[in-house]
């Protein structure tokens, strides 16, 4: 009789379960204020990879507690803690051993979310002349509890809001308001 023990190959898959809870607060705005993410990684013919396979979390906005895991029976987390920055942002991970040029890759999204249950928007003064040059004030007042410095994106898809040529910007909160400039 003869044993063969057959080891997975190199990570050729990582899949993302969406977090739970997905949507998750900016601090001062309630809880909870983080999520566990979790990256499973298999060999291109779908075994979970060796114990001790590096995985690397990655994130637009937030903070990953830690960045880089490993694999234990093919799962490797993280905790991703939320920013003041508003919105949806991408998780990613990424999966390699010594020597693997492409690493394999998945990811999912999180909301850092407010308290927010309604938003009134103003322009001041609310007409102005497609030049390129002209300039209106926009104010944004929520309604509901958002803590002052969180940062709430503001975009368009003409003219720019702050300088020539943005499209976007993200503008602290202060006093449950925040204010940018457009211009035409």
């Amino acid at each position: 009789s003869v044993s063969v023990r057959q080891r997975p190959g190199i990570p050729a898959v990582v899949i993302m379960p969406t977090p739970q809870p997905n949507v998750i607060f900016v601090p001062g705005a309630g809880t909870p204020t983080s999520t566990t993410v979790t990256a499973r990684v298999f060999d291109s013919v779908g075994n979970t990879v060796e114990d001790g396979t590096l995985v690397t979390f990655t994130a637009d906005a937030g903070t990953l507690t830690p960045s880089n895991a490993t694999t234990v029976n093919g799962v490797a987390q993280s905790t991703l803690a939320s920013t003041p920055d508003t919105g949806r942002f991408s998780v990613k991970a990424s999966a390699r051993v010594p020597g693997q040029q492409t690493p394999a890759e998945g990811s999912t999204t999180v909301m850092f979310a407010v308290n927010v249950t309604a938003i009134s928007v103003s322009a001041t003064p609310d007409t102005i002349v497609g030049d390129g040059q002209s300039t209106a004030q926009i104010t944004a007042t929520f309604t509901g509890s958002i803590p002052d410095v969180t940062r709430v994106l503001i975009s368009t898809d003409r003219g720019f809001i702050g300088t020539a040529g943005q499209r976007s910007l993200r503008v602290p909160v202060v006093s449950n308001s925040m204010q940018a400039t457009f211009i035409s």
